[in-house]
């Protein structure tokens, strides 16, 4: 009773899928930590369990993580939450994840003077950050949220950092950020948001390239 529209996007996922987990590699990542929780995000989205994807004899996505876990998280409060979000993803602890209690040295880069998690004009830190902390079911600072709301920019979307302009897909990052830490989807800040997204969508339905069409599309 399936339309053959949905069998041919079913079979076109499918394809992706095994393209990804052939790309895997012995140690059971690819190429980089940044990479290899992106690759488990997509995974367990499609109903995989992590723990199962392996290559022969060859270790998990969660193994190579946990493995690679401390020199990751240095890099910064985006790179905690991004782990947090894996750990979650993954049905791991994330107060012991290999060892490690992401939720507390998260805390750790947030500054209460500022309101803000690492640099206060970095959106990448404060968004991810919060996404992390909202996996976790974890408090929220809403001086962290209030922060990422001043970084909006007057054509309704968000800079990577400032100076760097705005883009797509840290301007969805926001969005999702907000509707985690329970800004409602009414608000103007989400509206306008949602409009600038609506304004920089190309004629061909994309936001420009592969990765940025995909956070949009999160």
């Amino acid at each position: 009773g399936q339309t053959l529209f949905d069998l041919g996007l079913l079979r076109r996922v499918s394809l992706g899928l095994n393209d990804l987990i052939s790309s895997q590699s012995q140690d059971g990542g690819w190429e980089t930590t940044g990479q290899t929780i992106d690759s488990l995000l997509a995974l367990t989205t499609a109903g995989w369990d992590p723990a199962t994807v392996t290559q022969e004899d060859g270790a998990s996505p969660v193994t190579f993580i946990t493995e690679n876990l401390e020199a990751f998280i240095q890099a910064g409060s985006d790179a905690m939450g991004k782990a947090l979000i894996a750990a979650v993803a993954a049905g791991e602890n994330p107060e012991d994840f290999g060892g490690v209690n992401l939720v507390s040295r998260l805390m750790v880069t947030y500054d209460k003077n500022f309101g803000s998690f690492g640099d206060p004009a970095n959106t990448w830190h404060q968004t991810l950050a919060i996404l992390g902390l909202s996996a976790a079911e974890a408090d929220i600072p809403e001086d962290a949220v209030a922060t990422l709301i001043e970084l909006q920019q007057a054509d309704g979307g968000w800079e990577y950092a400032a100076g760097f302009g705005t883009w797509p897909d840290s301007t969805a990052l926001a969005i999702q950020a907000m509707i985690a830490a329970g800004i409602p989807v009414e608000d103007q800040t989400i509206i306008d948001a949602l409009e600038y997204l609506q304004s920089t969508q190309t004629a061909d339905g994309d936001w420009g390239d592969a990765s940025t069409t995909s956070y949009v599309l999160m």
